[in-house]
């Protein structure tokens, strides 16, 4: 183990928490979107897999990313 996390999903990855936050801020601010978690598991000793959908109410039709 590195001791740096590895965050990543089908369209980024970052290796460092900094990054991933600063694109998590971005997307609030300039999206403002409704985020729901689907489910949380631990899939490794330190590893955690997210299932979460981001929709935004900005555009019609409305659209969503997961």
């Amino acid at each position: 183990m590195s001791g740096r996390p590895c965050l990543e999903d089908p369209l980024t990855k970052y290796d460092n928490i900094k990054g991933y936050l600063f694109n998590i801020g971005m997307l609030k601010n300039v999206f403002t979107p409704a985020y729901t978690m689907h489910s949380m598991h631990q899939t490794g000793d330190w590893e955690v897999t997210t299932r979460w959908t981001m929709a935004g109410a900005y555009t019609r039709p409305l659209l969503s990313s997961t």
